[in-house]
Order: C-alpha cells, then sequence, then structure tokens
C-alpha cells in the first residue's frame, strides 16, 4: 500500500492512478487519526469542521511539523485539539474575539482578539488556520506580511454566491505557490457520513502555499505570467477560469 507524502500528492496531475494513491494514503493513515480521536475529550460542535476537514488537517500537519499554530476562530476548541494530536511539542495559538473555548490542550494558549493584534512574531514554519469568516484574500496578505506561507481555510466556497469572503483563483495571481481543496471523504469510512448530506458540497479544507513576501524580481514575475496565462485557458468556462481547481 503506497504510503506517498501527503505534500507530493498534492502536485501530481489528476490521473485514475493518483486516485488511486490517495485511496491508499486515506486507508493507511486512518487508524492513526481515529486513535487520536479517541483521546481528545470533546466532539465537534456548532459551526466546527467536518471530521473529514479535520483528517486532512492532522494528516498535513503531521507532515509538515510546524512549531506553531495559529487556529483564529478557535470556537469550541475542537479544531485546536486535532491540531495538538497531529503536533504534540507545537505551540497551539487560539484567537477567537467572541468565544473562549471551555477546553483546550495544554500546548494551547487563548487570545480574546484578531490574530494580526498578537505582539509575539510567529516562527516561519507557523501554520495558520483561519476559519473567521473575515475577507480570505485579506488574510492570505496578513499572513505573507507575518512570513508564513502555510495557510488553511475552513468555509471555501466555489459557488461565489454562497459567502462574500472565499477567494477565487483569479484573487490568488503571484500571491500563492499551490492552492489543494481537499476531499470530503464520505467513501472512505462511514466516519465520513456527517458531510455526505452537506448541500455546501465544496466547502472542505483548502490549503494555501503562498509565495514569501518579496519584490518583484523575474522569478516571481514569471510565476504571475504563468498564473495568468492559465486564467486565460480558452478551453475552460468562465466558472472553471474563476475556480479553485483552475490551475
Amino acid at each position: 500500500m503506497s504510503t506517498a507524502n501527503l505534500v507530493n500528492l498534492v502536485g501530481y496531475t489528476p490521473s485514475p492512478e493518483v486516485a488511486a494513491r490517495w485511496r491508499d494514503y486515506v486507508a493507511y493513515h486512518l487508524p492513526g487519526f481515529q486513535e487520536a480521536l479517541s483521546g481528545i475529550p470533546l466532539a465537534p460542535g456548532p459551526g466546527s469542521m467536518s471530521t473529514a476537514e479535520a483528517f486532512w488537517l492532522f494528516r498535513l500537519l503531521s507532515e509538515l511539523r510546524p512549531s506553531a499554530v495559529v487556529d483564529s476562530g478557535s470556537a469550541t476548541g475542537w479544531s485546536a485539539f486535532v491540531a495538538a494530536s497531529a503536533v504534540p511539542e507545537a505551540e497551539i495559538y487560539l484567537f477567537d474575539p467572541y468565544r473562549q473555548p471551555t477546553l483546550m490542550p495544554p500546548s494551547a494558549h487563548y487570545v480574546d482578539k484578531d490574530w494580526t493584534t498578537h505582539r509575539r512574531r510567529f516562527p516561519r514554519d507557523t501554520v495558520a488556520l483561519f476559519d473567521d469568516h473575515v475577507n480570505q484574500r485579506r488574510r492570505v496578505l496578513q499572513a505573507r506580511r507575518a512570513g508564513l506561507t502555510n495557510v488553511l481555510f475552513h468555509d471555501v466556497y466555489r459557488d461565489l454566491t454562497k459567502s462574500t469572503v472565499s477567494l477565487t483563483f483569479a484573487d490568488l495571481v503571484g500571491l500563492v505557490e499551490r492552492s489543494h481543496t481537499f476531499e470530503p471523504l464520505w467513501y472512505a469510512d462511514p466516519m465520513f457520513t456527517d458531510t455526505s448530506t452537506n448541500p455546501q458540497m465544496y466547502r472542505w479544507l483548502t490549503w494555501l502555499l503562498l509565495t514569501p513576501q518579496g519584490g518583484f524580481g523575474p522569478r516571481h514575475l514569471a510565476r504571475v505570467a504563468a498564473q495568468r496565462h492559465r486564467l486565460r485557458n480558452p478551453a475552460a468556462t468562465e466558472q472553471a477560469r474563476q475556480n479553485w481547481r483552475a490551475r
């Protein structure tokens, strides 16, 4: 069974063979995720990410091994426990001006303000998770200014009429190296059936690998030109060109 690295799988061109490798990856890592969930002392509440999103969060953090995680819009704190289970050695920062979790992991720090007001400079390998319904382009720009490169979004909608804060791919030109929206996984195991009846079919966890903050050198300009060329793909419909998956 394939145990390919998740970060590498994201980069492959879709094909039946790649789809099989994704299925193998999920099957291989599912027992470890289930064991981690059994140790979390609270269940996901209203507004929490789905179990499938939690799987991808758990696996991505397990591979990236950040020294800190920013959880903006922490609500009940369930996603913070998922993050702490994936990287027990990392410091978890929970930001939510409206709700303080009743339970938090030992490695967690709660702040009742927006994450941008935090005076401490986060390590460059910090992963930021945004589930706060703030304009997502603004969050991307804030993360780049803070020196971060790995950003995760919950509540990203493919249908632009469903949210006024979601990004289209056109908004990301020059800002990202890679974007990927993970699968809902209801085919993989009964534990993911909480996603099978969700009418928001494309509200899954989305990972962005940001371009570093910097000048407009030749490599940056070439990247921008290549991304703009993909947006002009004459074989794609207008909706496809604006879609997260338009590469």
